[in-house]
């Protein structure tokens, strides 16, 4: 018999052979969007909806909580806390203003079960800070606002997961940024009933992390690139809001939202040598139903506001706001 020497390339994992596990960091990756979402959110909830006019001249603060589920491959829950502190000005019946803005958010993962490596769970959170300015521009047209923000901040993320039965721990802070668009329109249909028919674009982006593995032995060491993080949406929607008295009103807001782009993709290198990770995405569509209460004092220099939103379809969950502007 002739003996088959031996092969003196050792096998390593190729480009296309990716750990089914390590799409848990994919997860983690695009569980930042949850909390840039949930800080777009409640700024635009606080500077537009149910409000009485463009706000004066003043400070405000609003903070909300929220769990969501995101839509994607395996299991992304999330829950996050915000806050935003500003200071509005009154300029010929448009309103422009800074802010910062905060926040602390905490997810679990869970990868698709997958033979024969079976499934990844993982925990994380997030703490961010950050900036911005924003308008509120009423047009010649009466009835027509234009708004508009850009913001910029730091996002940390830290996070654990058992990839293969071994433990590998990740932590990075990183810059994000985002800008708002949009235009709505007021109408005064009867008496008491006014509605706002919106239309809004959301860019936000996160950018690229170096991440090198810390924990096991087997692990350590190793390198994880996400690369960075860049979302579209664009939102319809409609508030209709009624004043039962001349200090309380009512409002409900229906909202469809369409993520186009919203992918999270990266790569891994250790000694036997680079991976492409398998990506994970928002791209589609979620339902937005919102309720609440705003309060206006009878000298106009305090409003409180308090409500609730649903979501269903790319984005599920619940969650609960309170803002407060006060006027000089």
């Amino acid at each position: 018999d002739t003996e088959v020497p031996p092969d003196p390339t050792p096998s390593y994992p190729s480009i296309n052979q990716v750990d089914d596990q390590t799409n848990a960091l994919m997860l983690s990756s695009i569980a930042s969007a949850a909390v840039m979402y949930a800080a777009d959110e409640l700024l635009i909830d606080s500077t537009m909806k149910s409000r009485q006019g463009v706000r004066q001249t003043g400070p405000f603060a609003a903070a909300r909580i929220g769990k969501y589920d995101l839509d994607v491959a395996g299991e992304l829950d999330t829950t996050v806390i915000t806050g935003l502190l500003g200071y509005a000005f009154n300029v010929q019946n448009s309103e422009v203003g800074v802010f910062m803005e905060m926040g602390h958010g905490t997810y679990d993962t869970r990868t698709a079960t997958t033979e024969p490596v079976g499934e990844a769970e993982g925990d994380g959170k997030h703490n961010y800070v950050g900036f911005g300015i924003y308008g509120n521009y009423a047009t010649p047209i009466d009835w027509l606002h234009v708004t508009g923000y850009v913001k910029g901040g730091w996002l940390r993320n830290e996070f654990s997961v058992s990839l293969d039965g071994v433990s590998a721990n990740f932590d990075r802070t990183s810059n994000y940024w985002g800008a708002h668009l949009g235009a709505y329109g007021e109408f005064q249909a009867s008496e008491k009933l006014k509605s706002r028919t919106f239309l809004n674009y959301f860019y936000d982006g996160r950018e690229s992390e170096m991440h090198t593995a810390s924990g096991s032995a087997e692990v350590a060491g190793a390198k994880f690139h996400f690369a960075s993080f860049n979302s579209h949406r664009a939102q319809l929607g409609s508030v209709f809001e009624y004043a039962y008295t001349a200090d309380l009103r009512s409002y409900i807001a229906l909202t469809y939202e369409y993520t186009f782009k919203a992918d999270a993709k990266g790569r891994a290198a250790d000694q036997y040598g680079d991976l492409a990770l398998d990506g994970t995405d928002l791209e589609g569509s979620t339902g937005i139903v919102s309720l609440g209460w705003t309060y206006q004092n009878e000298a106009r220099d305090f409003e409180f506001d308090a409500g609730m939103n649903g979501y269903a379809g790319k984005r599920r969950g619940i969650s609960a706001q309170l803002q407060a502007a006060w006027k000089f």
